[in-house]
């Protein structure tokens, strides 16, 4: 029997993994850890587990959990698990963590986006791909040369596609990731696309392996938007944006619209602090100049509108990017 402990229990996400885990036979949930409702049952929280659930809310101690069980999944808001992680926990239990803490590779974009501190930057290149569809945590994971993350071939056959022809891509061309399971037996997956955006390499890695590598993840599929006959994603402006330096905070907002059976982007994008000036003349310059950066990046023409600093709209979820006005 596998004992588990959740932190983050009462939240959206934590009360979905307890309603997985329950019914699971082979699995023990031993600690509901919720900071909210220390030492009040789980089941006066959600009613819905009346005579399921008889424990009681627990903290976050992270240290006392690891001793306790055998996995530790963290439902928390971005930073917490972080915070909390280190060696002798994970020397104990291994630890599912549902926020990006360990998901964005990039500590800088991490940083930048959620505008707090990584607080374990070691054990990003440790953190291994997986997706609760296929089977979990353990679908790929990186090796000591971080030159992409080895696919377990044996038991998923991955695949790289164009997402708006589904042929497939090149080694190194960037397309939706797209899995086969060859060892699942009560629900396999027959080319299951995950609408995650990678590129993929057959070749032998440093390490000996010869699986395929697939690199860090550059956006999702279900983010792109076709304007004018060009695909384009979120991400791209993003890259574009923090290419430019200090000129721009990395916040923007993406509004398609269709003028005159046109479609039109506008990007709405912050200007940082430092680059506002009584100058009409230096703003229109870094206007001129992003709208180039953009259509370079994106392939076409952008409509740039500059806006103060924290004016738009921060999400506490996944962050909204796009806003498509158009009646497709």
């Amino acid at each position: 029997m596998i004992k588990a402990g959740i932190i983050g229990a009462t939240g959206y996400a934590g009360n979905e993994i307890v309603r997985l885990l329950l019914g699971h036979k082979d699995v023990e949930v031993a600690w509901y850890g919720s900071r909210s409702y220390i030492d009040q049952k789980y089941a006066d929280v959600y009613q819905n587990f009346f005579k399921l659930v008889d424990a009681k809310c627990m903290d976050d101690n992270m240290e006392a959990l690891a001793d306790e069980v055998d996995v530790i999944f963290t439902a928390t808001p971005q930073g917490l698990c972080a915070s909390l992680i280190n060696e002798g926990i994970l020397s104990k239990a291994k630890v599912i963590d549902l926020s990006a803490d360990f998901r964005i590779k990039d500590v800088k974009k991490y940083e930048k986006w959620y505008g707090i501190e990584h607080k374990a930057p070691q054990f990003i290149d440790e953190a291994v791909y997986g997706l609760c569809e296929i089977t979990g945590p353990g679908v790929a994971m990186d090796c000591i040369h971080h030159a992409g993350l080895h696919v377990n071939a044996d038991h998923f056959y991955p695949e790289v596609l164009n997402p708006a022809t589904n042929e497939a891509c090149a080694d190194g061309e960037t397309g939706e990731l797209v899995f086969t399971t060859l060892s699942k037996e009560a629900m396999p997956l027959l080319r299951y696309r995950t609408k995650d955006l990678t590129s993929i390499d057959h070749s032998r890695c440093a390490c000996g392996r010869t699986t395929p590598r697939i690199s860090k993840f550059t956006g999702r599929t279900d983010d792109m938007k076709v304007i004018r006959g060009v695909n384009v994603f979120p991400t791209q402006v993003e890259t574009a944006l923090l290419s430019m330096g200090g000129a721009v905070a990395p916040h923007y907002m993406m509004i398609v619209d269709r003028e005159d059976n046109l479609d039109v982007l506008t990007v709405m994008v912050e200007v940082d602090e430092s680059m506002f000036s009584d100058e009409i003349r230096k703003l229109d310059a870094l206007r001129d100049k992003i709208a180039a950066v953009l259509k370079t990046a994106l392939g076409v023409s952008v409509r740039v509108k500059l806006v103060e600093p924290k004016s738009i709209q921060r999400s506490e979820g996944k962050a909204v990017r796009v806003i498509d006005n158009r009646n497709l």
